[in-house]
């Protein structure tokens, strides 16, 4: 009798109904298989990858079951041009997830390229996702560059960009050991150093062009990654008359980027010590998490760990800390002991650390800035 695991993986890969087409396939019940029952699982997928027309839940199923196998169906279904826009957009992603085919990439920088956010979202959506999860080479940086670029300013764009960069959010918070933003961050940098000049020249004029058209705080976001020094006085002009909160938190953190402005730091501490809602005030946190910490900046955080009145802000604080001290024995310790948001027991609620768990980490963020 088949596994509750297999039945699951089963009717959301083949099922017919608007829930399995609403949640698609289930990873977790098909990473959960073994033995026969994965055995069956693979020889299933293999067998309808051919014919799942512009359904790509078979190939994603390859994909995760890392089946070599699949790799010459789903370059098939990928030379298929009448397929929709989605459909060759995921199969590019089980693809490149078997084999690193840079053709893969090729197809979903072409789709993004061509097709208009405003006019189809879920293929934007879908593109920019499946580039997420691409090596960065030349070729994805330009074209997202040429992305922001060419679109009106878009948040989600600026946020895949971002990521490129190196550059964490807090409502998706791996463990330090699972992600290296700093080692991301100097390559994606060095890739934009090692452009042809032409391109990088092109590029740059291009960029400034936008900024001053839009005069937009996600515009400013980009041109401080790349660390564009001739944006610095437009982003303080825009910086200048940019709403509390996000906007200005940005605008903040695009001139630190570029030439480390001690003023940067003061308008973060502003917004995060403000009466804003939570929400606005969470990039606070987040681009102080860019930052080299400071007196101030630790302080600012240890307070807000301690006694925001919202949790979440709270346990976000916690968690900036534990990134921006990962390597410091005592915080490690405390970390051990389940105070970190990523963390906690499975099933279990978040409790705010004890008096004295926050008197031994105040000591060891005061030691840690001592020593560095």
């Amino acid at each position: 009798m088949p596994s509750k695991a297999f039945n699951s993986f089963h009717d959301s890969c083949f099922g017919n109904s608007s829930l399995a087409a609403r949640d698609g396939l289930d990873i977790r019940a098909l990473l959960a298989l073994e033995g026969a029952e994965r055995a069956e699982a693979a020889r299933l997928v293999l067998e309808a990858i051919p014919t799942s027309s512009d359904d790509t839940r078979a190939g994603t199923a390859a994909a995760y079951l890392g089946l070599p196998e699949a790799i010459p169906l789903l370059k098939t279904r990928l030379a298929d041009t009448r397929a929709r826009d989605d459909a060759r957009i995921w199969t590019a992603w089980s693809l490149y997830r078997l084999s690193r085919d840079p053709a893969a990439v090729a197809v979903v920088l072409d789709i993004l390229r061509v097709t208009d956010p405003d006019q189809k979202f879920f293929y934007w959506n879908s593109g920019l996702i499946a580039v997420e999860s691409f090596d960065l080479t030349p070729p994805v940086l330009v074209a997202l560059l040429e992305l922001v670029i060419r679109v009106k300013p878009n948040n989600f764009l600026i946020r895949q960009f971002r990521k490129m960069f190196g550059h964490r959010y807090l409502d998706s918070f791996d463990a330090p050991s699972q992600w290296k933003p700093r080692e991301q961050r100097a390559l994606a940098r060095q890739i934009w150093r090692d452009l042809p000049e032409a391109t990088r020249q092109s590029l740059r004029s291009r960029l400034l062009e936008k900024l001053a058209a839009t005069r937009s705080p996600e515009i400013a976001v980009v041109a401080g990654l790349l660390q564009l020094p001739e944006a610095a006085p437009l982003i303080r002009q825009i910086m200048a008359t940019a709403k509390d909160g996000p906007p200005k938190v940005k605008c903040a953190l695009a001139l630190y980027q570029i030439d480390g402005d001690p003023e940067a730091r003061a308008v973060c501490l502003k917004v995060l010590r403000s009466d804003l809602h939570p929400g606005q005030r969470l990039c606070a946190l987040e681009a102080l998490l860019h930052m080299t910490p400071e007196p101030g900046s630790t302080a600012a955080l240890l307070d807000t760990a301690e006694s925001d009145p919202d949790p979440y802000t709270r346990e976000r604080a916690l968690a900036v800390l534990a990134e921006l001290f990962y390597e410091d024995d005592t915080i490690t310790s405390i970390r051990a002991a389940h105070v970190w948001p990523y963390d906690w027991p499975p099933g279990s609620q978040w409790s705010p650390p004890p008096a004295e768990t926050m008197a031994a980490l105040r000591a060891a963020v005061a030691r840690a800035l001592a020593a560095s």
